[in-house]
């Protein structure tokens, strides 16, 4: 039911557990508090569908805060031409497009927890970028010319997951979000996908607008959880 977050911990320097729903009655919490002292864990995290109306209710009288909502949106596939400018980045495109991303993702639940160090909620983006572009979190990652925006993607059965989606302030308006997009759902198409899935952050309507004209329909509506304890 929980179990320390092996990477969470290396990177952040300080122990990340989460809980795994479903959690329905008392009991299934009651393992919460041995283990995170046993684990000496600074962070719990914890995720359910918001209809889990019993395991939100627990999660709140056992200290939780929510921090975020997040928003899977799905759309079934169809034949698309990819966008010709758009192309699959390289290790030695890093630098392009690690350049001037900050405050792409300040809508997260690590940017707006409080709690996280500042320079490693900035630093985990561009390792998840960097990491991607090596085929490790996600399995490509597409850019435009010059690095003006940038999209993770990855394929898990038959299913084709957008990452992370940025395009850099000064490049606003010039539609490379749907170039960005339109090339993704080329690619998902020719690795054989039946559906193309993303996910957002509530606060975010800008992103879920984009996605609903995009032909994404609402899929889940998910209540995100931390529970920090003091350091020890």
């Amino acid at each position: 039911m929980i179990e320390l977050l092996e990477w969470d911990c290396q990177f952040f320097g300080f122990n990340v557990a989460a809980v795994r729903p479903p959690c329905h009655s008392p009991d299934d919490w009651q393992a919460v508090q041995p283990f995170c002292q046993e684990n000496r864990v600074r962070l719990v995290q914890f995720a359910c569908d918001c209809a889990e109306e019993q395991s939100i209710r627990f999660a709140e009288q056992n200290g939780f805060h929510c921090v975020d909502v997040r928003l899977a949106f799905a759309r079934p596939l169809e034949p698309i031409s990819a966008d010709g400018a758009i192309r699959r980045a390289t290790p030695a495109d890093c630098p392009t497009i690690l350049s001037g991303i900050e405050g792409l993702f300040n809508m997260t639940r690590y940017q707006v927890d409080p709690h996280f160090p500042r320079d490693k909620a900035e630093e985990l983006y561009k390792v998840w970028i960097e990491k991607s572009i090596a085929g490790a979190f996600d399995d490509v990652v597409f850019m435009t010319p010059q690095g003006e925006g940038f999209m993770t993607v990855k394929v898990r059965e038959e299913v084709g997951h957008i990452g992370l989606v940025g395009v850099k302030a000064y490049a606003a308006g010039h539609k490379w979000g749907s170039r960005l997009l339109a090339t993704a759902l080329h690619h998902f198409a020719a690795t054989h996908c039946r559906h193309a899935q993303v996910v957002t952050q509530g606060r975010n309507r800008v992103a879920q607008n984009y996605y609903q004209q995009a032909g994404f329909k609402l899929q889940q509506t998910e209540l995100c959880y931390h529970k920090w304890y003091k350091q020890i």
